[in-house]
């Protein structure tokens, strides 16, 4: 009796094991520049450098656009909640505000050889989303007076 409890324990065990390995989601993050859309289909394509192997290989994408992708941009924040002059903040970009030339990060699902998009963020690198940080001026130190002598007037 205590063996054939072993052996549903055992069974069961390796049932979960193995139905929690196909539930896992494998994410990854995808690079590139954006040269075509069609929302027709719900895809972009995006060319994404790499990998590098002694020279430059440009892979075009296809990435199917899951219907609940929240589309970001990226911004620089004069403001940001980091407290840092010019980090990045997120905020939401209009739907299908995507255009061929954006610099763009896909978080996507593999599933098979199907890339499906669950977050997009477009990089703005317009000059007028970097706010200059504050300069200062050079500080400059009195000059030494070790070796002068101070003359004072009266």
């Amino acid at each position: 009796m205590l063996g054939l409890s072993r052996v549903v324990l055992t069974a069961s065990s390796l049932i979960l094991m193995l139905t929690g390995q196909g539930v896992a989601e494998d994410i990854g993050r995808h690079s590139g520049t954006i040269v075509a859309i069609d929302e027709k289909t719900d895809s972009i394509v995006v060319e994404e450098l790499g990998p590098w192997h002694g020279k430059t290989v440009v892979t075009a994408l296809r990435i199917l656009i899951a219907p609940n992708a929240p589309i970001m941009v990226a911004r620089r924040s004069a403001n940001a909640p980091s407290g840092f002059v010019g980090d990045y903040v997120e905020e939401p970009l209009a739907p299908w505000g995507l255009a061929p030339g954006d610099f763009v990060t896909v978080e996507c699902r593999h599933v098979g050889k199907r890339l499906i998009g669950v977050k997009i963020t477009v990089a703005d690198v317009s000059k007028t989303a970097a706010p200059e940080p504050p300069i200062e001026p050079p500080r400059r130190h009195p000059p030494s007076l070790s070796g002068q002598v101070a003359i004072a007037s009266r």
